[in-house]
């Protein structure tokens, strides 16, 4: 497969894009290209990050582009469909030089309906701004390039692709960059071999300032449902259950396994390192904190944190997650509610330092109560329940720090899933009754810990 002008032209993922996403997913793109580029760069370059050379292409212009030299195929055909809704008239003239050349731009039955789908949304928006020209990624074109999926069939045996995911992966995580949600094997480029070259989908990419145990959590999620997005690309090309010993299938089995839940890129590294082996010791801890619970009750002190959980759990404690939920009031006096906020933005601060992820809960009103299933609750209390739900099957343990009855229901919920349920409160007349009967043996007061509490 060769190239023209020996370059390959890599655009952005565009497909199921509103119409006016389409323009800023190519200027997202290069922003996000050069601020990953001057990363690499400092630290002695990165094997799958290009030098970000763009050129500015007129639209019509990748139509006339040999279809071999364009990638990838699907947001090529898109882009096509959306240069014709914004000008008819050249669209014609470029529809008459394809087929003087007997060339189609479509490759079967549904991206044709697609298409005209696409056409008619577009053309409902007649008031679109005009933009002449496009950056568009052009790298020079390499002949072990693998711009079709023959290198699939490769993937199943020379599995180095892995490793150089995992290492992906964690490069962007300490960089404090999420992977989105879309991203898929197409966000490679691949060789003949089955090997990565180049990462291209830089739209699919974000930069972020949240703490790093939610970025390095976001990217995990990516990373195994881009892992998924492979098998379905592995499975339809031969891949078979008793390749049991190969990396990808000890990483699909440890991904459905609660067991094997990962806390980081490097304890992949080290499962595949191992073969799958892993002990069984290594249990998962989660911590659950009521913001507005423990330290409404704790007045003026304080609760080291790393102390606290080493008593509870011992010395050896594997905490992988720790979450907590703050709400943010919101005041008829601007100057009041910004005087809170910048108070409760010092406390979030201090509470990322222990290594929790702060949940933000407003409700645009200076109280947090709101009724939810005919039931008075705090939104902060509703949002960490919700995160409770949602990472349940994860761990082997959790503690929580409430003394809210309202977190009985979830609690209960984590015992029936065979989860040690840990709880910590601070007096006794501020701990629901329920608590106290239903956890007897595994509720502690704070005072218990007098060592862990900073006055």
């Amino acid at each position: 497969m060769s190239s023209s002008d020996g370059l390959l032209y890599v655009l952005p993922f565009l497909t199921d894009l509103e119409e006016d996403r389409v323009f800023p997913e190519f200027f997202k793109m290069v922003g996000n290209h050069y601020f990953m580029y001057r990363i690499a760069e400092s630290v002695g370059g990165h094997p799958f990050i290009p030098f970000p050379s763009y050129a500015a292409v007129e639209l019509g212009e990748l139509s006339l582009i040999d279809e071999g030299s364009v990638f990838p195929k699907e947001s090529n055909e898109f882009l096509q469909v959306f240069s014709e809704a914004i000008s008819p008239l050249d669209s014609i003239k470029r529809k008459a030089q394809l087929v003087s050349r007997g060339e189609s731009s479509f490759s079967n039955k549904q991206n044709i309906h697609r298409t005209i789908e696409q056409i008619n949304r577009f053309l409902i928006n007649a008031n679109r701004s005009k933009i002449d020209r496009i950056p568009v990624l052009s790298i020079p074109f390499k002949k072990e390039y693998s711009l079709t999926r023959l290198h699939v069939s490769k993937m199943l045996n020379n599995q180095k692709w892995i490793r150089q995911l995992i290492s992906f992966f964690q490069y962007i995580t300490e960089n404090k960059v999420k992977g989105c949600p879309g991203l898929k094997i197409d966000s490679f480029l691949f060789n003949e071999e089955g090997e990565i070259e180049k990462f291209l989908m830089y739209n699919m990419l974000e930069r972020s300032n949240a703490p790093d145990t939610e970025i390095l959590l976001h990217n995990l999620e990516v990373f195994e449902a881009l892992i998924e997005d492979f098998s379905g690309e592995l499975y339809g090309s031969g891949y078979r259950e008793d390749q049991h010993n190969s990396d990808f299938n000890l990483l699909m089995i440890a991904l459905n396994n609660n067991e094997y839940a990962f806390d980081d890129f490097n304890e992949i590294e080290a499962f595949l390192e191992s073969q799958g082996k892993r002990g069984k010791s290594q249990e998962k801890i989660a911590v659950f904190l009521d913001t507005a619970n423990i330290f409404t009750g704790l007045h003026t002190y304080d609760i080291h944190f790393s102390s606290l959980l080493s008593k509870i759990f011992g010395e050896k404690k594997n905490i992988t997650e720790q979450y907590a939920a703050l709400f943010y009031p919101v005041y008829e006096s601007a100057s009041k509610t910004s005087y809170e906020k910048a108070r409760r933005d010092e406390f979030k601060a201090s509470l990322e330092a222990e290594g929790f992820q702060v949940l933000v809960a407003a409700n645009g009103r200076d109280k947090a109560k709101v009724i939810e299933d005919g039931r008075e609750m705090d939104v902060d209390d509703l949002m960490l329940i919700a995160k409770m739900k949602e990472r349940m099957d994860k761990f082997k343990k959790v503690l929580v720090l409430t003394g809210d009855k309202h977190f009985l229901p979830i609690m209960k919920e984590y015992e029936e899933n065979g989860i040690e349920v840990n709880v910590v409160s601070i007096r006794e007349d501020d701990t629901a009754q329920e608590i106290k009967t239903h956890f007897k043996d595994r509720h502690h007061l704070i005072t218990d810990y007098w060592e862990s509490i900073l006055i």
